[in-house]
């Protein structure tokens, strides 16, 4: 331990917390997108935990906890694997386990103020900068490449639902704009 001070361990212990706690809060929003309107409040109180346990816990250790992911020098470049490619495949399994959402939620489902909606995407699209440009630790071509990735794909997105609700609305929605 020597040449090391208590406050870099205690600096570095509270990054990798931090890093955890905030993978683990985009799953939970990631995850309840998919189940909103399907399942009521207690049920996903219980389902969180159990995904947690079974399906987040054992992603994040094999890739970053030394385990098999990490062993095939698989690299998670922001989170990829274990935050959104497992937070789909759990939105996806629990809405096909869970049944489809109730007839009022698959015809209609506006936002109760667009102006947050709208202010919301903002700061989302600000976070996902950082988060995608910080993922190489450092200011280089690799941060500026994964920036603007994400936005050549975040563009891509938002014109193609923009071209569908024109082809089958004969107009274009904001508030469909902003789901894509």
């Amino acid at each position: 331990m020597e040449g090391l001070t208590h406050y870099s361990i205690n600096s570095e212990s509270q990054e990798l917390s931090r890093w955890y706690i905030k993978t683990f809060c985009m799953w939970i929003s990631d995850e309840t997108g998919s189940l909103l309107g399907r399942m009521n409040i207690k049920d996903w109180m219980m389902f969180v935990p159990l995904w947690l346990t079974f399906s987040y816990t054992v992603g994040a250790f094999s890739l970053w906890g030394g385990g098999i992911l990490f062993q095939w020098d698989v690299i998670d470049y922001t989170v990829g694997f274990v935050i959104y490619l497992s937070s789909r495949i759990a939105g996806l399994t629990a809405a096909y386990w869970v049944g489809p959402r109730s007839k009022a939620d698959r015809e209609m489902f506006p936002p109760n103020n667009i102006l947050l909606m709208l202010a919301g995407a903002g700061v989302l699209w600000m976070g996902w900068a950082g988060l995608n440009g910080g993922g190489p630790s450092t200011a280089n071509i690799n941060s500026s490449m994964a920036i603007l990735n994400r936005n050549i794909c975040a563009t891509t997105s938002l014109l193609v639902w923009t071209l569908l609700d024109v082809i089958f609305f004969k107009k274009p929605f904001v508030i469909g704009e902003f789901k894509a």
